[in-house]
């Protein structure tokens, strides 16, 4: 057994793109229990006590007696890590998730570093996920293989698999890390290969719901209009925490029952009260967005780079181009019903929507994918529907992006 020592080159990517408590057989149940873990509003009360960390911090990876604790380590934990797992599959946890409650339960049973990485890295190997170590400065940090690229956070790669690092106190992927001195390959060492962490998983958590109460008004066509709800913001929450995938993910990721219910129902109804033609319906929506959320592009902002789900956006003060085109799409696909595709052009993202009977207007922007013919709806261009920025008009996209008819995730509880 092994510790490979070769030095690492840790590039940061960078690019536009229970509320219920665990069951009694997790639970402590005692005085001295570790305090209650809370993610999102869900509070857990995990008493975990991991075997073999007391010298743990005091060994050197490259010890065969690592890799014997190790093994050991993760056979006494897999009874827990199993009924974790029934845990997080009764409430929908995606693996993001999973992680982050793998992390603190860590932080509650260890109290140094390098034993909580360790305590880390068994549970996640004993619930089937590849996890591992990397040495930075000395210290263990947790290394997890993840199934696809991310931006905006430090990545490697090892035996042409791609890790990420996690810091276990932040509770959050880490961003610059310089140079590592070494890499423990938990595969090679211990002799079983894993699977890696879905960090971008459709389908969304069941997490209690604690309101946030949104009033949304805007014009269409000389008539004010207003729409007030409410939205879960512990579910808001979680998805503002989720590390960054590629924008093709977002258009195409289902939203809860309580958007369609509290949003998109209302809106629908509106439509078919007024009447509106297929294109009039289209631009209803198109207002909506455009006219009903400020704009603030990204990089303007404390956060910096990020893609929004409809719900982040619905809940934000601000959003730009792509938050709005992911928004857009879900409404008229959930309020319509009509075939939608994302338009990417270089630093700009938008939106384009094939109806019934539809005809071109002079001026109108179309794009052909597919065989139909789709028209400009971007919700980021303040003109009338089937208007293009200035910039990009007559261009052909750097790709479009296919988007799925709107699939609806159960209720949060």
């Amino acid at each position: 057994m092994h510790v490979k020592t070769r030095i690492l080159n840790l590039t940061i990517c960078v690019a536009l793109g229970l509320f219920l408590l665990a069951p009694a057989a997790l639970s402590a149940q005692k005085n001295d229990a570790p305090a209650p873990i809370e993610l999102y509003g869900a509070t857990f009360r995990l008493d975990f006590q991991p075997s073999g960390i007391d010298d743990i911090d005091r060994l050197e990876l490259v010890e065969p007696r690592f890799a014997d604790i190790a093994r050991a380590a993760i056979h006494r934990a897999t009874p827990f890590a199993s009924r974790l797992v029934e845990l997080c599959d009764s409430l929908n946890f995606p693996d993001w998730l999973r992680l982050k409650l793998v992390g603190e339960i860590a932080k509650r049973s260890a109290k140094k570093n390098n034993q909580r990485t360790f305590v880390a890295m068994v549970l996640l190997r004993a619930m089937g996920y590849d996890a591992a170590i990397v040495l930075l400065s000395k210290q263990w940090r947790l290394a997890i293989e993840v199934d696809q690229k991310i931006f905006f956070a430090t990545l490697f790669e090892e035996s042409k698999r791609r890790y990420a690092i996690y810091d276990i106190e932040k509770g959050e992927l880490m961003k610059a890390t310089g140079e590592s001195d070494g890499f423990y390959d938990a595969n090679e060492n211990l002799g079983q290969t894993l699977e890696p962490l879905a960090l971008f998983q459709d389908g969304l958590p069941n997490l209690p719901f604690k309101p946030i109460e949104r009033k949304i008004t805007w014009k269409f066509e000389g008539e004010n209009y207003s729409l007030a709800f409410a939205l879960n913001r512990n579910l808001v929450r979680y998805l503002e925490s989720r590390p960054q995938v590629d924008v093709a993910l977002y258009f195409n990721e289902s939203v809860s029952r309580d958007v369609v219910q509290a949003v998109i129902e209302p809106l629908k109804r509106i439509i078919a009260e007024k009447g509106f033609s297929p294109r009039r319906a289209v631009a209803f929506l198109h207002s909506f967005v455009l006219n009903g959320f400020a704009y603030k592009d990204d990089m303007q902002t404390s956060r910096g780079q990020h893609v929004n789900s409809p719900h982040e956006t619905l809940a934000s003060e601000f959003s730009d181009c792509e938050d709005r085109a992911i928004l857009l799409s879900a409404l008229i696909r959930g309020a319509l019903g009509y075939e939608v595709v994302g338009i990417e052009f270089p630093n700009h993202i938008s939106l384009a929507v094939h109806y019934p009977d539809f005809v071109a207007e002079p001026g109108d922007e179309v794009y052909l994918y597919e065989g139909k013919r789709f028209l400009s709806s971007d919700p980021s261009c303040f003109g009338a529907l089937g208007s293009v920025n200035p910039d990009f008009k007559g261009k052909t996209p750097i790709r479009f992006i296919r988007v799925e008819p709107l699939a609806i995730s159960g209720a949060n509880y």
